[in-house]
């Protein structure tokens, strides 16, 4: 079933980039480009900031007091995702800051991209005072180590199954999907025109080697090209502590006492209140 699947797709593809390839281009950004929607309700004990982006205005929500934490979340997830461990860092005197990337959450657009991301990171982190550590999920990493913001930053990161390489990740997808390799390709050149931002140089590897806070990764070692890759990457990384553990989920890591573990790991300061402008 795969395999004609695979078939299917790559026949269905390159007929529609030959025979309508505007229509194509289109369909091809709603494949690659539009994550997929999850929203989480917000507890009125969370304050919310608007910061306006390029993109448009994005919800802050700040949780709790003390030495400040913010949390990023992955492709296709929400800033609600980390709820459960901002309650549990709240009770442990923390505050955290978490948002919504475009297209994400409670954010109204239609579509986002690595470039997108990058650009909406740069704006919020730009405005809110310095945190004390930065945890980022899966292509939040890249996000994070790729925006200018993260030039100046010296603290402490922490990276949960992070992805480093986007555009290999998506490669991957294409291919194992049978997805019209050339039609690919013109969608990310359409993305570049847009962004001004080439998606194969924004590997985050060579801007962690150039990190010089503490560092740390925790992910999943699952038997994969995805995680095949994921160590080429990070056996490539000069200095900083992997924690590898079984597969458990996203969400169940979350809400385990390992994360919590490691985020103590780094002897966060709790004494002052945390602030955002």
């Amino acid at each position: 079933m795969k395999k004609l699947k695979r078939i299917w797709v790559k026949t269905y593809t390159k007929t529609l980039r030959i025979l309508a390839p505007n229509l194509a281009l289109k369909v091809a950004k709603r494949i690659l480009f539009k994550p997929k929607y999850h929203r989480g309700v917000w507890t009125s004990q969370t304050k919310t900031l608007i910061q306006i982006t390029r993109y448009g205005k994005v919800k802050i929500h700040k949780y709790g007091k003390g030495k400040c934490i913010w949390l990023i979340h992955d492709w296709s997830g929400s800033g609600h995702d980390f709820w459960p461990l901002m309650q549990k860092l709240e009770e442990k005197g923390y505050s955290t800051i978490t948002f919504d990337f475009p297209a994400h959450g409670q954010n109204q657009s239609q579509f986002c991209s690595l470039p997108k991301m990058i650009n909406v990171f740069n704006n919020i982190a730009n405005s809110l005072f310095e945190p004390h550590l930065v945890i980022a999920h899966g292509m939040g990493a890249a996000a994070v180590a790729n925006s200018q913001w993260f030039n100046r930053y010296s603290k402490n990161l922490l990276l949960v199954s992070p992805v480093l390489d986007t555009y290999k990740k998506l490669l991957h997808l294409v291919n194992q999907s049978g997805f019209d390799n050339e039609l690919f390709d013109q969608a990310i050149h359409q993305l570049y025109c847009r962004e001004k931002m080439l998606l194969p140089e924004l590997n985050a590897t060579p801007k962690l080697n150039e990190f010089e806070g503490e560092l740390k990764v925790l992910y999943e070692k699952h038997c994969d090209i995805e995680t095949i890759s994921m160590n080429e990457n990070l056996t490539r990384l000069k200095k900083g502590d992997l924690v590898t553990i079984k597969p458990l989920g996203y969400k169940k890591i979350i809400k385990s006492q390992k994360i919590i573990n490691m985020i103590e790991s780094y002897n966060v300061p709790k004494a002052s209140v945390a602030q955002a402008s």
